[in-house]
């Protein structure tokens, strides 16, 4: 494996350009949205000894078939220039490299077995602002947008192909998450209340966040990327309405949460056969996010263990002639991620395809000028 990373890491640097890092740095924009993928192979176990309840027909019990999890991400509006009139100058303070836009994604399961195949999906939405604080090339700062055209990089700044690349970003939003079902949480066991776990076919869930965070960018000169990023999550909404946070989520999913996610890619880049320049990644993403309530707050979550933090990694191999597709290697542990299905300690691990529209299909040539994707 250590000598496949050197070769990888050779190739990229023989063939480094400053069109590629600019490529590179512009296709990893939406690095931070969640990965959109389908789980083909799917091994899901329980952490627990004995299940408060075994999973029911239809739940799960015997498996399951894919697990499709959709994300979208639309720009509304994008500052790309860096200000060179008076109204410029006047908004780029909020605005100038910066972005708003729409989050919406999907993600159910499919289970083995003859009823109720598809498990209730998860419903995402809302809106964001996001903002880098511009690229530094080494400790200098460049005069560039992220989201610019890339004959405006290189007509206004030469890159130095043997320096290191970083930048800063802020990123602020809302989102609605839930899985679209009437009231009624609990499936009832003969055990005390307070042991009562989901019903994860007609049980409710419904929460709203906000998120905070920061994150760090930097690329190396043979094609490297890394991003780091902290966020701060907070669970608001009432038990009623369209918006809400149901009562029964209360002392079992928790208010406050921190999240980490560490991203690394390896560019590989190439010509195809009509000499346009491409390039793929390979990528490995690390999730982690913790809940900040403390155990008298999660009284009602039916183990004694509250398994308060939870573990994602994803490791994304493209295939080649068709960088849009990439193999995906899921390792789950934690509460399940499937929204009311939270009260579940599981581990998992999964192998699909992952679908990425516009990160790992840039392509450019000498007369082809391209937007950077948004």
């Amino acid at each position: 494996m250590k000598k496949l990373l050197c070769l990888i890491i050779l190739i990229s640097g023989n063939l480094f350009s400053q069109e590629y890092l600019h490529e590179m740095i512009n296709s990893n924009v939406n690095t931070e949205k969640p990965i959109s993928y389908i789980g083909l192979v799917n091994n899901f176990n329980s952490l627990v000894d004995n299940r408060i309840l075994p999973l029911q027909d239809g739940e799960g019990a015997s498996g399951y078939v894919i697990e499709p999890n959709v994300t979208f991400r639309y720009a509304l509006l994008s500052k790309r220039k860096t200000g060179n009139d008076k109204r410029d100058r006047r908004i780029t303070p909020f605005f100038g490299y910066s972005r708003v836009y729409l989050d919406y994604s999907f993600h159910t399961r499919v289970v083995k077995g003859e009823s109720s195949p598809i498990l209730p999906p998860t419903n995402r939405f809302g809106i964001g602002y996001e903002k880098n604080f511009g690229l530094r090339e080494g400790g200098e700062k460049v005069n560039f947008s992220l989201f610019s055209f890339k004959e405006d990089l290189i007509s206004n700044h030469k890159i130095d192909t043997t320096a290191t690349y970083s930048f800063f970003k802020f990123d602020l939003h809302w989102h609605h998450f839930s899985n679209g079902q009437g009231p009624g949480t609990y499936i009832r066991d003969d055990l005390p209340g307070s042991l009562n776990r989901n019903n994860y076919l007609t049980g409710d869930f419904s929460t709203n966040f906000w998120r905070v965070g920061f994150s760090h960018h930097y690329y190396l000169p043979d094609l490297f990327h890394h991003g780091l990023v902290v966020s701060f999550q907070k669970e608001t909404g009432d038990d009623f309405g369209f918006l809400s946070f149901r009562k029964e989520q209360e002392s079992r999913y928790g208010r406050n949460r921190i999240n980490l996610t560490s991203i690394s890619s390896i560019a590989i880049p190439h010509k195809n056969e009509d000499d346009f320049h491409l390039f793929n990644q390979v990528d490995i993403r690390l999730e982690m996010s913790t809940i900040l309530d403390g155990n008298n707050k999660l009284v009602e979550f039916p183990y004694e263990k509250k398994f308060r933090t939870n573990f994602h990694f994803f490791a994304q191999v493209p295939i080649a002639p068709a960088p849009t597709f990439s193999i995906l290697f899921h390792y789950y542990r934690g509460r399940d991620y499937l929204n009311v299905r939270y009260d579940d300690p599981i581990s998992a691990f999964q192998l699909g395809l992952s679908i990425e529209v516009f990160r790992n299909s840039l392509r450019f040539g000498d007369d082809e000028s391209i937007l950077a994707p948004l």
